[in-house]
């Protein structure tokens, strides 16, 4: 078996904690996605020190409780509690759509496939 090795340490306490994990690779750098209790989703090149940028996404849209990057890594996607989607060109860090769902339930899971296709998966309560 294999020892674990500590990459780096992050502490989003000050954040209500991190709801959400994801890691991808794209070029040169390896980002690990964290999204916070109080609605921020924050990059972190593990390669570097300290955050590579923040999205903070309107608090209206519900806290975000699933993130995923697009097959392509140009994209991200993010489902929240208020059951809204949305899509983050990861290029320009800018929004670039965003929709509800009619149910308004949570979005519990994203995931990318093929070329710009997601699948989502949600409802029920938080």
């Amino acid at each position: 078996a294999g020892s674990m090795t500590t990459v780096r340490r992050m502490d989003h306490s000050s954040e209500g904690g991190v709801l959400c994990l994801t890691h991808y690779v794209k070029g040169n750098s390896s980002l690990l996605l964290a999204a916070t209790r109080h609605g921020n989703i924050h990059a972190h090149d593990l390669r570097q020190r300290g955050p590579s940028w923040t999205l903070s996404p309107e608090a209206r849209r519900g806290v975000p409780g699933c993130v995923c990057a697009g097959t392509d890594r140009c994209w991200l996607a993010v489902g929240t509690s208020r059951g809204c989607f949305g899509v983050y060109d990861t290029r320009f860090l800018t929004d670039v759509l965003w929709w509800r769902h009619p149910s308004r339930g949570p979005v519990h899971s994203l995931q990318a496939f093929e070329a710009e296709r997601l699948l989502a998966a949600g409802g029920g309560v938080l």
